[in-house]
């Protein structure tokens, strides 16, 4: 059961790009990849630091759980497809997403065994994704000047 949730939570979000207007997906991908690099570092630095654990994962994978490389990646793309240009809805939805990420999802995925809190606490994990999400805003407000000069 547990195998199958993380494989469902790394291929399925995938599935939901098929659905979206192709050049809009591709202007914002640059900050989906940035996402993934950016959250496999913050687990590289939980693992040294003992923020957390990831008791159970897929068996290629370390101590980064699947949902870096899909339902995270995927959901952060999403997030600019519907609300960029307008930073606060941006920034509003973004909140209430990580809010739900920190206080729901992750003392879920603890109750199944699969991740395990040490010396980080969900308020924590929240300002963390936070500021990443800022850095993703950011990021993507240089990638569309970059890109409108090279055109």
């Amino acid at each position: 059961m547990k195998q199958l949730l993380w494989w469902g939570l790394l291929i399925l979000p995938w599935f939901l790009l098929l659905f979206f207007d192709k050049n809009r997906i591709k202007r914002f991908f640059p900050v989906l990849l940035l996402s993934i690099v950016l959250n496999s570092i913050l687990y590289q630095l939980a693992e040294k630091l003992n923020w957390f654990f990831v008791k159970e994962n897929l068996p290629f994978l370390t101590d980064i759980t699947p949902t870096v490389y899909g339902m995270f990646a995927v959901g952060t793309l999403l997030i600019f497809y519907f609300n960029y240009g307008k930073f606060w809805l941006y920034f509003i939805v973004n909140l209430l997403f990580d809010i739900f990420q920190s206080y729901v999802v992750t003392p879920f995925y603890g109750k199944l065994g699969l991740f395990e809190r040490q010396e980080m606490n969900g308020f924590e994990s929240l300002l963390i994704m936070t500021l990443m999400a800022l850095i993703f805003y950011l990021y993507q407000k240089w990638q569309d000047t970059v890109m409108l000069k090279s055109e």
